[in-house]
């Protein structure tokens, strides 16, 4: 009986405490924990990212090394080549003071570098060659390139045997050396570039290059394109534009916009004033026409060498209504910028300057003047280039301007002929065949009506 009334007292007792304690602060339930994402692996892992485009120091050298010695050529005498005989150029476009190299891309692996060993050693084979005019230069990769009278050196990429001198001339500033360190050089094509206007029917207008080649004269069309693959018939007319007659000589298709074709006339022949060039829509649509361009009166001079040097080569004089365009072409004197002017008088010792020319740059130079072509005919004139700016009393080029045209067609160097390219060795594309052409005169249906 004790026990029970003690268990009652306890409870009461217990429950009085709980009522009085303060209320338990709740502790909240942690949310349970979110699992990440299960991704499932791709099949390809992901790419790393790109690598950095590596420099050109970081690239292998273009190039080779070899020994230097001295070749007795067939067409040019004793030249600069490698120990094997393999022909080395020099490139005009280089800096001779310091000796720089411009030569690097498509450029350098058409005309590889003749290059020294990581420390500059290079070796000589010819007692002919003074060491004193070898040097190094260092090109953007690293590499050193040998130097010769401060040019560096350069092989030319078609050159396959020993002997070969492809690359003589090639893009009109690519050159051979003397042991001596001269440069051989010879005297552009004479080429003159004219614009063909709209045609009647359509609107392909652009240029077209006439390039003597001696007895020859290679053309090249340069025209806005018409749809892909057609070929577009062309041809030399006689009579002007806008309403030429006759077909005198027909020219290979235009295919693209381009075409080009030589022809056995020679270059003075064509610049009679009396053609023109005309291309058509289609061979199809012969009637139609897209493009035309006078061909002007004008006349191929022959320059000799001077008092004072040998910078042979011509002068291209074309009839610009009350001016001319004058253009030469002589041997270059590479690196110099070689003044020229129109004399009044004659070779050997003509007069005073008539006509300022500009600066003949490689052998090279264009002017337009305020005298119309007939009147430079019937004066007494001749043309000169002088050896350099410093050396104005020097003359190394003249050629009368009423001298008459040899029938040889024009001067030319020793040596074989100049394949025509960009100064890197581009080709010229070759030309596509002719189409047939229309022969007939305007009045019979054969021209504008």
């Amino acid at each position: 009986m004790k026990l029970v009334r003690l268990a009652a007292i306890t409870l009461v007792a217990l429950t009085l405490l709980a009522a009085c304690a303060p209320a338990a602060t709740p502790v909240p339930t942690p949310a349970p924990p979110t699992k990440a994402p299960v991704v499932a692996p791709t099949a390809v892992p992901p790419a790393p990212p790109a690598a950095a485009k590596p420099t050109e120091a970081a690239t292998a050298p273009v190039g080779k090394a070899a020994p230097i010695s001295v070749s007795n050529n067939a067409t040019y005498g004793k030249i600069v080549t490698d120990a094997d005989g393999m022909t080395l150029y020099m490139y005009p476009a280089d800096t001779r003071e310091p000796s720089t190299s411009n030569c690097y891309d498509q450029c350098a692996q058409r005309w590889p570098p003749l290059l020294a060993s990581a420390d500059g050693k290079f070796e000589i084979k010819s007692s002919e060659l003074d060491a004193k005019m070898f040097g190094t230069t260092t090109r953007k990769d690293g590499a050193k390139q040998v130097t010769f009278n401060g040019w560096p050196l350069y092989y030319w990429f078609n050159d396959k045997k020993p002997g070969d001198t492809l690359g003589q001339g090639v893009g009109d500033i690519w050159w051979v050396m003397t042991p001596t360190g001269s440069i051989i050089t010879a005297p552009a094509n004479p080429t003159v570039t004219l614009n063909l206007g709209a045609g009647r029917d359509g609107d392909q207008s652009g240029t077209v290059t006439l390039q003597a080649r001696g007895d020859k004269t290679v053309i090249t069309m340069n025209l806005k394109a018409a749809a892909a693959g057609i070929q577009q018939p062309a041809h030399i007319h006689e009579g002007v534009c806008p309403a030429p007659g006759a077909v005198k000589y027909p020219l290979s298709n235009v295919v693209d916009g381009k075409a080009t074709t030589t022809l056995d006339v020679k270059l003075d022949d064509l610049l009679s004033g009396a053609f023109s060039i005309n291309v058509h829509q289609s061979a199809q649509d012969l009637t139609k026409y897209v493009a035309c361009g006078n061909v002007p009166d004008g006349a191929v001079l022959t320059i000799d060498k001077g008092r004072d040097g040998d910078q042979n080569g011509n002068a291209v004089l074309v009839a610009q209504g009350a001016k001319t365009e004058v253009y030469l072409f002589v041997k270059p004197n590479p690196g110099i910028a070689q003044p020229a002017h129109i004399h009044e008088g004659a070779c050997p010792v003509p007069g005073a300057v008539k006509y300022p020319l500009t600066n003949a740059v490689e052998g090279k130079s264009k002017t337009v003047i305020d005298a119309a072509f007939a009147d430079l005919l019937k004066g007494k004139f001749a043309i000169n280039v002088h050896l350099s700016a410093q050396d104005l009393g020097k003359y190394v080029s003249c050629g009368n301007v009423t001298a008459p045209i040899p029938q040889t067609g024009m001067t030319t160097s020793t040596g074989p002929a100049i394949t025509a390219a960009n100064t890197d060795g581009t080709p010229i594309s070759a030309p596509a065949a002719p189409a047939s052409a229309p022969t007939k005169s305007p009045s019979e249906g054969g021209g504008y009506k």
